[in-house]
């Protein structure tokens, strides 16, 4: 949990631990909680250091097994000019850690970290960007598929086992690339009928671009 909201004079809004935990587990009860919370104090959420980075929706054969239907979540970046004020909810996070994405991939990598193939896409797609550069290329076109179409990844069986197949790939379900374009995360040594536990490898062809996208999809 990290409190993004300014004052009435735009400061950053500085919480102790007890009232950004309590507020926080409100949210996670009831959204509305936040925009009440905020309208009551007269603070404003601080949407200009926030950058959409991808919507990643559940596999559709995953979802049918999770009692909530699976997850549409959008994922943002936040670039903030120091380490900010957070807690860990206990719930869906138990514990912070702030690391490089170079350095979260390489714990993963040495099985000391355990992500879901969103998490690693993105970290992937932020390796080697400075807080100079990242403004500049999130808003480039190297991002435009992600800006643009939804990330539901669609799975497919290969000779290692299985991948997930992401829009501008050849096979994807339902926004595929030309012939022979290759968008996907193979997922190797993982237990069966699961992508948790085993390595993750991120394959993209020159072609996987917006334009190449099936237009009758979109």
């Amino acid at each position: 949990r990290v409190p993004l909201v300014l004052d009435k004079s735009g400061k950053r809004v500085q919480l102790d631990q007890r009232d950004l935990n309590q507020w926080g587990s409100e949210v996670h009860k009831d959204a509305k909680q936040f925009s009440g919370r905020c309208t009551a104090q007269g603070w404003s959420p601080d949407l200009s250091s926030l950058f959409p980075v991808v919507r990643f929706i559940t596999p559709e054969l995953e979802a049918q097994r999770m009692k909530k239907g699976g997850f549409d979540t959008h994922f943002f970046l936040a670039m903030l000019p120091s380490v900010p004020q957070a807690a860990a909810d206990g719930v869906e996070v138990h514990d912070l850690l702030w690391l490089t994405p170079t350095d979260a991939l390489e714990k993963l990598k040495k099985g000391e970290l355990s992500m879901a193939p969103p998490q690693y896409f993105i970290l992937l797609r932020l390796v080697g960007l400075t807080m100079q550069s990242l403004a500049g290329d999130m808003t480039s076109d190297r991002w435009e598929l992600e800006r643009n179409i939804p990330f539901r990844p669609f799975p497919i069986m290969e000779e290692h086992g299985l991948s997930l197949a992401l829009p501008g790939d050849e096979q994807h379900d339902q926004y595929p690339g030309v012939s022979g374009a290759q968008h996907r995360v193979k997922v190797i040594g993982a237990g069966k009928g699961s992508v948790l536990g085993g390595e993750y490898r991120y394959e993209r062809s020159d072609s996987v671009l917006l334009h190449n996208v099936a237009k009758s999809k979109m």
